[in-house]
């Protein structure tokens, strides 16, 4: 692991101590704590506003390209984070590019069952699509919202939906449990599992993206993939890179080796994660101008 993220994951354990699964928010709140401290400054480029019906943000940069943005669904195991989390990561997306940004939210688990998230999710893609007729969008998850991003497009199979790109995505069901980067890498093989009851559900009934498919792969947009090489969720993500590869729909694989799972919140506090940003905001630009 990258000797930033060895430095945050040791001030880490000192800060975030206990099982989170035992306080009465399930430790939501002392998780957005912990990322507010190691998130960059949402760039004076960047205008942020709520969606209509508590829906998400939207953010603005201060030259917006026409009619092409990115529509944002983001990840914490269905349990964690809000946009608001994710604000400073996406305004660094909307400031480098150009693009606006839709980042959705949704009802958490464990009150909200995985099938319900995802119709919420999908009735406020649809509404959000519906309002800018006329644009192009990538949409984009990262982890469990990565899983969704697939799920909604195959789903919706929307021409408004350009691209794909999925930042340390779930693609599968299961990790191996004696995986090197099980523990102290930011996302620990026990509280994947715990997350795993909350998505399996969420999975009933169709494929998980490594299990899809060729005639499925195609039907999606172009794909591209950020995976964290220090992440249990890598070798799933890079399965699932090969088989989009073999379907003729891999645009892009970058394999940010060194990098842990989250590691896109964390670079107020970290170069290499600030330089991984770049990289990710750069492969949005190329996906909706190639589109």
């Amino acid at each position: 692991m990258h000797p930033d993220f060895k430095r945050l994951a040791t001030l880490r354990r000192f800060m975030m101590q206990g099982d989170p699964r035992q306080s009465a928010d399930f430790g939501r709140s002392a998780a957005a704590t912990w990322v507010a401290r190691h998130a960059p400054a949402l760039p004076d480029t960047v205008t942020v506003s709520d969606l209509p019906d508590q829906a998400g943000l939207r953010l603005v940069p201060s030259n917006p390209a026409p009619r092409r943005g990115v529509i944002y669904l983001h990840g914490g195991g269905l349990v964690f984070y809000t946009p608001q989390v994710f604000a400073p990561f996406l305004g660094q997306l909307a400031d480098q590019t150009g693009l606006t940004v839709l980042a959705l939210d949704y009802d958490k688990a464990p009150g909200t069952p995985g099938p319900a998230i995802l119709h919420q999710l999908e009735h406020r893609l649809r509404d959000q699509l519906a309002r800018y007729p006329d644009w192009d969008f990538t949409l984009m998850g990262d982890s469990v919202g990565g899983l969704l991003a697939v799920q909604l497009a195959a789903r919706m199979q929307s021409p408004q939906i350009t691209a794909l790109q999925l930042i340390y995505p779930v693609t599968d069901l299961q990790v191996a449990a004696n995986d090197p980067h099980g523990q102290g890498h930011f996302l620990d093989s026990d509280m994947m599992e715990w997350f795993y009851g909350f998505i399996r559900p969420l999975c009933a009934g169709q494929p998980v993206p490594c299990q899809m498919w060729s005639t499925q792969l195609r039907a999606l947009p172009p794909v591209g993939l950020h995976v964290a090489g220090a992440d249990i969720l890598a070798p799933q993500a890079r399965r699932f890179g090969a088989a989009l590869h073999r379907a003729g729909r891999l645009m892009q694989l970058e394999d940010h080796e060194d990098l842990p799972h989250d590691f896109c919140l964390y670079s107020g506090s970290s170069d290499a994660a600030a330089r991984a940003v770049t990289s990710i905001a750069r492969s949005l630009d190329r996906a909706l101008t190639d589109a």
